[in-house]
């Protein structure tokens, strides 16, 4: 496995890396992301050496471009005090921009990165047992306490879990349900109540399948969908999955 290291001193720097990175993923490399900076202490993003500071959601773009072409396998690590954060780069986007995060929760010592990062790349470079090594690096229970670890399917599961509690509030149900009724009978039209509450319902499971599979690029690489087997009735809540299956 090839190892690349360069010493970021800005921005001006940082992107081109990312550029290379793409350029050899488009040739069929599958690259680990490794970082080792500061973090904000406000959760945002990173400092850089300069200092300047790069927010999670600027980083999105350049891990999509890397992410595709590595038929989304990448894996992004952050040797980074809070850079379990980074998480924030998933939100607004139709592509995840990496397969998995392994970082720090919270504010972290050198001490505390060098050995599980150790473990972590001597078991991968020894073994090339990627579920293994991710697993000898937080073995001790202190240090599994310590970091986070997130795949672009969990990422997306409770993100879309949010959505859902949001738009199915009741208050947020009846003023949608009162607006299409208000609407059809100013056609002159009645429309059931329960009816109009079971067709909002049911848009819910398409519009997660449309998103979830563009997500994990399912409709480019058909075999992602075997991998990535989330659907619609894991992150439902009962009341709109009852619904669903109504129709």
């Amino acid at each position: 496995m090839p190892i690349e290291f360069h010493k970021i001193r800005g921005q001006a720097e940082l992107f081109p890396v990312f550029d290379a990175l793409a350029a050899e993923a488009e040739s069929g490399d599958s690259p680990i992301v490794h970082f080792e900076c500061h973090g904000l202490s406000d959760r945002s993003g990173l400092s850089l050496a300069d200092p300047t500071t790069v927010a999670w959601m600027d980083l999105t773009p350049s891990l999509v471009r890397i992410n595709v072409p590595a038929r989304c396998n990448l894996l992004f690590s952050v040797a980074v005090c809070y850079g379990a954060h980074g998480v924030a780069s998933m939100e607004q986007t139709a592509r995840a921009p990496f397969w998995a995060i392994r970082a720090p929760r919270e504010e972290i010592t050198p001490r505390e990165l060098y050995g599980p990062y150790l473990r972590l790349y001597s078991e991968l470079l020894s073994s090339g047992d990627g579920d293994r090594a991710l697993s000898t690096m937080v073995e001790p229970a202190s240090v599994r306490s310590l970091y986070g670890f997130l795949t672009c399917e969990q990422c997306f599961m409770q993100a879309f879990q949010l959505h859902l509690t949001r738009s199915t509030t009741e208050v947020g149900y009846r003023g949608d349900v009162e607006r299409i009724r208000s609407y059809f009978a100013a056609l002159g039209r009645e429309v059931d109540k329960s009816l109009v509450r079971r067709v909002l319902e049911g848009i819910e499971e398409p519009l997660f399948n449309d998103l979830f599979r563009s997500f994990v690029m399912a409709d480019i690489y058909p075999e992602n969908a075997q991998r990535f087997p989330l659907r619609f009735a894991d992150v439902a809540p009962p009341r709109v999955l009852e619904a669903s299956r109504e129709q």
